[in-house]
């Protein structure tokens, strides 16, 4: 599939806002706050030209990432995503 659905029962959720942090301490590089909106609303080309945007999902009012949606849309971007 070319899309990642977030299951919030078995996904670990990241708060978007909460993105930065958590890869700063996986990196240790730091990522503008503005960032992972940019993954989820104008996405990231791939290396065979399409747009991939990073999975979200809204619960309660805040909108939510995952450990997992991250990890497929990095290999999704680069190219290792089964499609």
């Amino acid at each position: 599939s070319s899309d990642y659905s977030i299951d919030a029962t078995r996904d670990r959720l990241i708060a978007l806002a909460k993105v930065g942090s958590w890869y700063e301490q996986r990196t240790g590089r730091k990522l503008h706050r503005t960032v992972p909106y940019s993954w989820r609303h104008r996405g990231v080309q791939a290396a065979d030209g399409t747009l991939i945007r990073l999975p979200t999902v809204r619960l309660g009012g805040i909108r939510y990432t995952s450990e997992e949606a991250i990890a497929w849309w990095a290999a999704a971007i680069d190219g290792g995503a089964s499609a």
